[in-house]
């Protein structure tokens, strides 16, 4: 018995200290980070468009946003790192409304999207060329 407590918790020791030492300080780090939101208006990509079909009309291009997240990354947070996205597969001849939620918008690793407005768009598409 004494050598298996001996190899769990006195074994390499030092080594054991300066782990959990490194643990603890990185937690610190990260829990104090302070968490903040910004507001931004980004583009709605449209994609996966049918073959011989294009958009007559939409009523939104754009789409205004709420990130949160940690104050270092949001402090570095651009436009051109958030895109909002509507998949156009789905589509025929005539509208549609697609709904417009935080999973369509596409965000930098360990930021949340926590607002989106609108929250539809409607989308009119008809044979391509046949607009006058």
């Amino acid at each position: 018995m004494p050598s298996v407590y001996k190899r769990v918790f006195v074994q390499n020791l030092g080594l054991k200290v300066i782990s959990l030492c490194l643990a603890i300080g990185l937690w610190v780090a990260v829990a104090r980070s302070p968490v903040a939101e910004v507001e931004m208006k980004i583009p709605i990509v449209f994609q996966h468009v049918p073959e011989k079909l294009e958009i007559a009309s939409t009523d939104f291009t754009e789409a205004q946003i709420r990130v949160r997240g940690p104050e270092r990354l949001v402090s570095r947070l651009r436009s051109t790192d958030v895109s909002a996205h509507l998949d156009l597969s789905p589509m025929e001849i005539g509208g549609r409304t697609f709904d417009l939620s935080s999973t369509n918008v596409r965000v930098p690793q360990g930021l949340e999207v926590v607002q989106v407005s609108p929250p539809r768009v409607t989308v009119i598409m008809e044979r391509s060329g046949e607009r006058r």
